[in-house]
């Protein structure tokens, strides 16, 4: 029995450390590439020909990406089988036209295929992209 109580315990934490693995090359719906790039569970990196956008998955708010006098910032959780991401919006005193949101939720996850899927909901809307592995 007390075999058992060790290795359920070992198990209980290996599974609390593992996450889904994002690195790799994808492809959008409009034929760019762009790269992934994972550290453990913790940071994860988009970039295209945009730049690169970071997010940290440790529950505090961090600058995602930084235009001018515009900021994203982003709270990252990683679990077991997603990455969930709140973006909060700094226009930086920019009047922008109505319906850009100052607020909006994300997820990734891999399908069965490990192509990245992105969930994006915000104003009460919710729109999936899914992005080809590339190998």
């Amino acid at each position: 029995m007390k075999n058992f109580l060790v290795v359920l315990s070992l198990f209980a934490t290996v599974s609390a450390l593992a996450c889904p693995n994002y690195s790799g090359k994808y492809i959008d719906e409009d034929g760019e590439v762009f790269t992934m790039n994972q550290t453990d569970c913790v940071t994860v990196s988009w970039t295209d020909t945009e730049g690169t956008k970071q997010f940290i998955a440790d529950g505090s708010e961090h600058v995602m990406k930084a235009e001018g006098r515009i900021t994203a910032y982003a709270t990252a959780t990683m679990l077991a089988t997603k990455m969930k991401v709140k973006v909060r919006m700094d226009y930086g005193g920019i009047e922008i036209p109505d319906g850009y949101p100052d607020q909006f939720d994300l997820e990734f996850f891999l399908d069965k295929k490990q192509n990245l899927v992105e969930k994006i909901q915000y104003s009460g809307k919710t729109e999936y992209l899914t992005y080809l592995k590339q190998p």
